[in-house]
């Protein structure tokens, strides 16, 4: 994951990310489209350092810093969105002013792709709360949860997180004199665009219309399948009670 995830989505142009039709996404993929090959994965990777940092509060992760032309690049990139809006997303919203309706999506129909096509990625559907579907799937130690919102504040947002299998009093207890090691949560909030640095949270999809909801389900499943393939490296020899397990 990380900065091949993001090589991928520069191999595919873009293609799944571009569904979202957020504003992050619509800055980043026509900041992109500026940038050499070769910029274009410095600049991917300035972004996950960045986002890698701010989640751990520190100013180095395994002895590597931000270099002053990745700060520099992160810097410009935030300060521009601040600042500007990208043609795309200014003809979007011009799009759902005139056109309201287009923009009026069929939630059964969104609920049962999502069940139909994603839910078998995700695992057992363990709670169905609406408008929010909450899937689970085990990986030895670990239980990972996927979050799928069909509308409460955007059409479409998901997440997963990662938690200890055991649960918390009983994981805490396993620990033997230090407390400190216990691990409940080891992923809060992953989704692409924390895992490819773009932004901090949850995935979310904007001016969702029905004809683009093959290709929306499409990105969603090969998301959630990325992240599911990932698992084995970025979890196995991993223990909730902070203890590293000997690899075969």
């Amino acid at each position: 994951m990380g900065l091949k995830s993001f090589a991928d989505e520069i191999g595919r142009d873009f293609a799944r990310l571009e569904t979202t039709r957020t504003r992050t996404v619509s800055r980043l993929v026509s900041t992109m489209r500026t940038l050499s090959p070769v910029e274009r994965l410095d600049f991917g990777r300035a972004l996950i350092m960045r986002r890698r940092l701010l989640g751990s509060n520190g100013c180095e992760i395994d002895g590597e810093v931000m270099s002053p032309a990745d700060i520099s690049m992160c810097q410009q990139f935030f300060d521009d969105f601040a600042l500007n809006r990208s043609d795309e997303e200014l003809r979007l919203e011009e799009e759902r002013r005139s056109h309201p309706d287009r923009f009026k999506i069929p939630r059964r129909k969104l609920l049962a792709m999502v069940e139909n096509e994603v839910g078998p990625i995700l695992g057992t559907l363990v709670e169905k709360d609406a408008p929010v579907l909450t899937y689970e799937k085990f990986h030895q130690a670990w239980r990972i949860s996927t979050e799928i919102d069909l509308g409460a504040t955007h059409p479409l947002t998901y997440h997963h997180t990662i938690h200890a299998r055991v649960p918390m009093l009983l994981s805490k207890a396993l620990v033997k004199g230090n407390s400190e090691k216990h691990h409940p949560t080891l992923g809060p909030i992953i989704s692409p665009m924390s895992w490819m640095g773009i932004s901090g949270g949850a995935t979310h999809w904007d001016y969702l219309c029905e004809e683009r909801l093959p290709s929306v389900i499409n990105a969603l499943s090969s998301f959630c399948s990325e992240f599911f393939d990932a698992m084995p490296l970025l979890l196995d020899g991993i223990s909730p009670q902070g203890e590293e397990e000997a690899r075969p």
